[in-house]
């Protein structure tokens, strides 16, 4: 099974669906897609850049 992404016309219905039935729904931009980068490395990245040192739990 192959996914792609739906439109924002299609996405803006979806949403408002949802809404109209008193689901609280947020939409977000993906970023990153340039580099192939996950969240996760986009806040690693970030954090470096600004603490010069980054913890992680594993």
């Amino acid at each position: 099974m192959q996914f792609r992404r739906v439109s924002p016309a299609q996405l803006n219905v979806f949403k408002d669906t949802l809404m109209k039935n008193g689901l609280k729904c947020t939409l977000r931009r993906s970023r990153g897609e340039d580099i192939l980068a996950a969240c996760g490395q986009l806040r690693l990245q970030l954090e470096s850049a600004k603490n010069k040192a980054v913890t992680c739990n594993l």
